[in-house]
């Protein structure tokens, strides 16, 4: 699947006579005018909101527009072009978006995402003097939706810049009422006192400026590192939660990665993640690096795998001129 994902190619988007549509590619701005309700994508800050514009087509699949900003409080342009991860947090919004706009999930459930995957030819990510405007066509996959009940759905993506195709990506999520939440998640109230915080790695090794966003901590093992989370930061922790969210398990994954591999741009993920990362227990961060500039990283708590992906590294990436 991943090698799939890896063979991208320039195809046009295909053209409609619809002028929704078109205001879904490239011939206007009318599909970045104004985020999506932040209600829809889990988001209590608007600034948080990527997705700008949606219309489902009569065959169920749904054209979305995102933008992609210059400057974010945690994600900032990679070598020059928008980071990868922003990407990823494209994805998620997207999958919550359709869940309820599309198959009605309430807004009330609660979403556990179990995988998430792109694939994308960074030259087309290159950040210039205006935000990064992109477009997705996106198809529903093997959707397991039952009031009441847990439900499931995937995503499927193709991504598309000013008309071409630059990428994918995907993601399988579920929803669980409520009442099933509160039975799998008693309630906690974790915490960590401030003087029990450990100390970050120095950021320029993951590739940060201000240490607040550093996600790791040394404990003196070859290529692993503690996990070092800080539920005030306001941009990793937009709201509230009772668990370390997937983007930043995986914005602690990409660190673990730069701090092994050096600089260098993530042109593909595909991650599975399989049990909750607490708040309040410490956590591991592993990396294996492989051939062919790719990374495998795991994140273990309890001794238990809660999440994994592979990560490749663009051959000779490099600033852009």
């Amino acid at each position: 699947m991943l090698a799939d994902m890896l063979r991208l190619g320039n195809d046009q988007v295909p053209k409609s006579k619809d002028s929704l549509f078109v205001a879904l590619e490239m011939s206007g701005e009318e599909g970045f005018d104004t985020t999506v309700p932040r209600r829809l994508v889990h988001r209590e800050s608007v600034a948080e909101v990527l997705l700008t514009r949606w219309v489902r087509r009569r065959t169920g699949d749904f054209r979305i527009c995102a933008q992609l900003p210059r400057a974010h409080a945690f994600y900032q342009p990679e070598q020059g072009r928008a980071d990868p991860l922003l990407i990823l947090e494209t994805i998620r919004q997207t999958g919550l978006l359709i869940a309820h706009t599309g198959w009605d999930i309430p807004l009330d459930h609660k979403f556990v995402m179990r995988g998430m995957s792109y694939a994308v030819d960074p030259a087309a990510l290159r950040a210039g003097d205006r935000p990064v405007d992109i477009q997705l066509v996106v198809r529903t996959r093997d959707p397991r939706v039952r009031p009441g009940h847990a439900s499931t759905l995937a995503v499927e993506a193709e991504l598309y810049r000013e008309g071409r195709r630059f990428g994918q990506g995907g993601g399988t999520l579920g929803a669980l009422p409520p009442a099933v939440y509160a039975r799998l998640r008693p309630p906690r109230v974790p915490s960590q006192a401030a003087g029990e915080r450990p100390a970050p790695v120095p950021p320029e090794l993951v590739g940060r400026r201000d240490v607040r966003d550093v996600l790791l901590t040394s404990v003196n093992k070859a290529n692993r590192w503690g996990l070092l989370v800080d539920a005030s930061h306001p941009a990793l922790f937009d709201h509230a939660v009772d668990h370390v969210p997937g983007m930043v398990v995986f914005a602690a994954m990409r660190q673990a990665v730069r701090a092994v591999v050096g600089p260098g741009y993530l042109v593909s993920c595909q991650a599975r993640t399989g049990r909750f990362v607490e708040l309040d227990r410490p956590a591991e961060v592993s990396v294996l690096r492989t051939a062919n500039g790719m990374c495998w990283v795991a994140v273990e708590q309890d001794g238990q795998r809660a999440a994994t992906a592979a990560w490749r590294l663009a051959p000779g990436a490099g600033p852009v001129s």
